[in-house]
């Protein structure tokens, strides 16, 4: 049977760090993908599932000088990404064809948009520019929420710090107290330090050569802590990244809604032909204005039928394991001997919904299967029962 816990670590291997050992990343530990740049910027790539079970993982993505230490670099005890810029990806992959779909989908981000960022962010100086640039970006309605993108002040003070900005540095640390504006907000920034009353006062008397001293321990400190010594810096060669970024940012497109929350209504039907596939789409193309729904096709493989914002996803599957997914099914349950001959397929169609909590598209569910059901010789597998159920 598929175990989604298996399937996580390889797909993190098969679909992230391999892609990316080409651009200087290497796994770390067993849930982070990492390179360390020439102009001393530590880039990570996190991947932490849902404490609550519920089939959902988020991805976080950082950027940390090696200047600056920080106990929250890594996430502990469930906290996510610590340190600077996240962008946070939530995906699901509590059935096998929807994680497949979400790992595909998010190598695809990363490597279009992540990416570029990464390259624009490869020094102190660049990270400030790009603070510049993404001031002004919170939430965007493409499915990427970006968490942190712009830096605490405290965060932003060591950046000046770095570029021996003293002036923008103070100004920030000495407006930090007016920032805090919740308990949860003063926890993460006492977290990186507590002594920034210290801090102000070696600006105001001018001993900067005593910050780059703490500047070069902290780096030695991370240095040992996480054992960069593994590490081989990255040159980045991309010159156009923040113009390539920008780009793509700014046209980015609607996710597909492989991710989300628990997956409702999952079946999958003894279809083993792209011809019979292409059949079922102009079938539901005509039945889907009766369920006020609107067809949308993805690719030759994937559509949906959306109704306001809920999706109903069809997609033909005839990945290698899907034989041997389905004869999983026949060792561990017991079934009528006229069904066994369904189990020994090659492909077939997996359909499921979105998360509907409310069951507000129950009834409609059932409309989709009735109306699948009329096609001859099509057997419908329920996978929350484990049984064919027409």
């Amino acid at each position: 049977m598929y175990s989604s816990k298996k399937y996580f670590g390889k797909a993190i291997t098969q679909y992230i760090s391999k892609p990316l050992k080409d651009y200087g990343f290497r796994k770390y530990n067993t849930n982070n993908v990492v390179r360390l740049t020439e102009g001393g910027v530590l880039q990570a790539i996190n991947f932490d599932k849902s404490r609550w079970g519920n089939g959902m993982f988020y991805v976080a993505v950082s950027n940390t000088p090696i200047k600056f230490y920080n106990s929250r670099f890594f996430p502990v005890g469930g906290e996510r990404l610590g340190g600077f810029s996240s962008f946070i990806f939530p995906f699901s992959f509590e059935i096998r064809i929807k994680a497949q779909l979400c790992f595909e989908e998010l190598q695809s981000e990363i490597l279009r948009i992540i990416l570029p960022w990464f390259d624009s962010t490869g020094d102190v100086n660049s990270l400030l520019e790009m603070h510049d640039l993404m001031s002004d970006i919170k939430n965007t309605d493409s499915g990427i929420y970006i968490h942190n993108a712009i830096f605490d002040r405290d965060d932003l003070a060591y950046l000046y710090m770095a570029n021996k900005e003293w002036d923008k540095a103070l100004s920030q640390l000495e407006s930090i107290d007016d920032y805090i504006y919740d308990r949860e907000l003063e926890k993460r920034i006492r977290q990186k330090s507590t002594d920034f009353d210290h801090i102000i006062k070696i600006i105001k008397d001018g001993d900067f050569e005593a910050i780059e001293n703490t500047q070069n321990l902290n780096k030695e400190r991370l240095w040992n802590e996480l054992k960069l010594t593994k590490f081989k810096p990255y040159k980045i060669t991309n010159s156009n990244a923040r113009n390539d970024f920008i780009e793509k940012f700014n046209n980015r497109v609607e996710r597909h809604s492989y991710y989300g929350d628990f997956s409702s209504y999952k079946y999958w039907f003894t279809f083993e032909t792209l011809k019979q596939f292409k059949e079922l789409y102009v079938t539901l193309d005509g039945f889907s204005e009766s369920i006020s729904g609107k067809l949308q096709k993805v690719s030759d493989r994937h559509f949906y039928i959306k109704i306001n914002e809920y999706k109903f996803h069809f997609y033909f599957n005839s990945n290698d394991w899907v034989k041997e997914e389905s004869l999983n099914y026949l060792e561990c349950f017991s079934y009528d001997e006229s069904l066994i001959e369904y189990f020994h397929i090659n492909a077939r169609v997996d359909f499921w919904g979105e998360y509907d909590g409310d069951m507000e598209y129950f009834n409609t569910h059932l409309f989709i299967l009735d109306e699948i059901n009329k096609i001859k010789d099509i057997k419908q597998f329920d996978t929350f029962e484990c049984k064919f159920v027409n």
